[in-house]
């Protein structure tokens, strides 16, 4: 997103309204738990992917990767 500025008005564009996608989104995820003494909770979760995506004037390539962790105690 950019803003055109002239001599009497400017206006904002967004140029990812006409994309090209050069690689689709992929991702492998993963996730395991596990309760200890039916108290404690603990839950691991992995996520790896990526995509890439072009128009005129941009160029954009992410690669992710996240790991989720979570405790909960029950009571």
């Amino acid at each position: 997103t950019w803003i055109i500025d002239t001599w009497d008005e400017y206006e904002l564009v967004t140029e990812w309204g006409f994309t090209a996608i050069r690689q689709e989104r992929r991702f492998f995820t993963a996730g395991a738990g596990m309760l200890i003494d039916r108290a404690l909770a603990i839950d691991l979760a992995l996520r790896l992917g990526s995509f890439e995506r072009e128009s005129e004037f941009l160029r954009e390539r992410r690669e992710i990767s996240e790991f989720v962790a979570s405790v909960a105690y029950r009571f």
